[in-house]
């Protein structure tokens, strides 16, 4: 089990978040919701409170999952002004060397695994049914090229997705998250925290439909 204490050499803040979770997710949140002044901003505060070039390089990748190519860039493109402005190197680039669809795949599945559960099967066969072959796409793609990279642990990755799917108020795909935050070894107050990072920012009925919605399934590993 993964939990997101182990991210970064980041400081947590009052929170007890690492600066790139605390900063970080408000900058995905914004991303994906075409927020640029906020995606800026919190970029430049989380470098600030100690966060690498490197672990907010994965939160800009991650965007395209959540809000799309094109914001994927402009929020890529405004982390890159925030390094530029501070004197700092500019992020790493993405892995360049030929990829093994396979040895994505697999990769992508045990992490899907660890995320869903007993669920497992049930999703990829969700998503095979909306559209034959889009499970072995969201494995190579989604768990196995982008959230299985080393420079973030995989539960800071679950808890800023449920910050991104707050936004977008995509339920569904909230609680799967919710879920998986929590198989990873995020603590109930964690993924509550999220909402409370983002309520200066977004809108309170988002927050409390999100609220609704995770409420059920937060103490479903305590049981």
């Amino acid at each position: 089990m993964r939990t997101a204490d182990s991210s970064a050499d980041t400081h947590a803040g009052g929170d007890g978040f690492p600066a790139v979770i605390r900063h970080g997710a408000v900058a995905l949140a914004a991303t994906v919701a075409g927020r640029e002044p906020l995606v800026a901003e919190s970029y430049g505060l989380a470098l600030e409170n100690g966060a690498l070039p490197e672990e907010l390089a994965e939160v800009a990748r991650m965007a395209h999952l959540f809000g799309g190519f094109p914001r994927a860039i402009q929020g890529l493109l405004l982390l890159h002004g925030q390094l530029k402005k501070r004197g700092l190197e500019r992020a790493p680039s993405a892995a360049s060397e030929p990829r093994d669809r396979r040895v994505d795949r697999q990769r992508g599945l045990e992490l899907f695994r660890e995320i869903y559960g007993d669920l497992t099967d049930q999703v990829l066969g969700n998503l095979d049914t909306a559209l034959p072959g889009f499970s072995n796409w969201i494995l190579e793609h989604a768990y196995g090229r982008v959230f299985s990279r080393p420079q973030l642990d995989a539960c800071s990755r679950e808890l800023m997705a449920v910050a991104a799917l707050v936004v977008l108020r995509c339920p569904a795909q909230l609680v799967s998250h919710t879920r998986g935050a929590r198989r990873l070894g995020a603590r109930i107050e964690q993924i509550q925290g999220i909402l409370t990072l983002l309520a200066p920012h977004f809108e309170a009925d988002c927050l409390q439909l999100a609220q609704r919605t995770m409420q059920p399934f937060l103490h479903e590993s305590d049981s």
